[in-house]
């Protein structure tokens, strides 16, 4: 099957699904890994795989602004003017930090994720880093619903879906 894909998809496991299984709607949670390039220099071999931020990030501060996205919260102000869902209401489960070999990987586990939610997060998550917000204000820009509040969307060229969790049970 894999050499019928494009390089850059493979097929690692199949199950055979319920014929109502819907891989969108049934989706108990999902990864997404962000790459950041936190050093001085651009990388030229990770240019199109990572985001570059230059300036040193506070990975301390922005662990500390991450558990403010923890929970069941409306994310219309992280969220895109486009997004054409429901309900804006997710629950992020777990926001993970891994800074290695002058990369700093943010893994966002939730049930699911508005048009731009994830980049948005990480943006301001950056912006913690940076110095140029307070952690503390992200409780305040989610309760008042307003997209114009959230300054800094991170690049699409860090953003990887890492993993798709379904149900157990397949019947």
């Amino acid at each position: 099957m894999n050499r019928y894909l494009p390089d850059d998809i493979s097929v690692v496991n199949v199950e055979w699904m319920p014929e109502r299984f819907h891989a969108r709607f049934n989706v108990q949670s999902k990864t997404y890994l962000y790459k950041i390039w936190n050093q001085e220099h651009p990388n030229p071999f990770m240019r199109k795989y990572s985001m570059h931020v230059p300036e040193k990030l506070d990975l301390g501060l922005m662990k500390k602004a991450a558990q403010y996205f923890i929970g069941t919260h409306d994310f219309t102000a992280f969220s895109n003017a486009r997004s054409k869902s429901k309900s804006t209401v997710r629950t992020v489960t777990s926001i993970e930090f891994e800074g290695k070999d002058g990369f700093v990987d943010i893994r966002v586990t939730g049930d699911g994720f508005l048009h731009n939610q994830v980049r948005k997060m990480v943006g301001h998550l950056i912006g913690v880093g940076n110095y140029l917000f307070k952690g503390e204000e992200i409780s305040d820009i989610i309760a008042s619903k307003d997209r114009s509040r959230v300054q800094m969307m991170a690049d699409a060229c860090g953003l990887y879906l890492e993993e798709v969790s379904f149900p157990s049970d397949k019947d």
